[in-house]
């Protein structure tokens, strides 16, 4: 098995991988496999437009072809270590001290 890029697999940051090479597949069964996605977001960042990336994982045995297609929207990120200013403000202000009434007791 392996993985052929449909759209923006080839960025910098993007990778696609596959749990298992290969897989077998008994007469009427089924068989599993794993298709992890990581996307560094500190390489990539888009903030105004998500960005569609599409794959196919491909399964060849004795002249037959299978094809499985995957779609992935990538929404906006943040930055992993938001950049944060710091401005002093330098200005003037009174302060004034209020006294507790006290009433004497008679």
């Amino acid at each position: 098995m392996r993985v052929a890029n449909n759209r923006e697999l080839q960025r910098n940051g993007v990778s696609v991988s596959l749990s298992n090479a290969s897989v077998s597949v008994p007469a009427s069964g089924t068989a599993s496999y794993n298709v992890n996605v990581a996307i560094d977001g500190n390489i990539i960042r888009d903030t105004t437009t998500p960005i569609e990336f599409q794959w196919y994982v491909i399964a060849e045995r004795a002249g037959q072809t299978l094809r499985v297609p995957f779609y992935l929207l990538a929404s906006r990120t943040l930055p992993a270590s938001p950049q944060v200013t710091v401005e002093p403000i330098t200005d003037t202000m009174s302060a004034i001290h209020y006294l507790p009434l006290i009433t004497p007791c008679a």
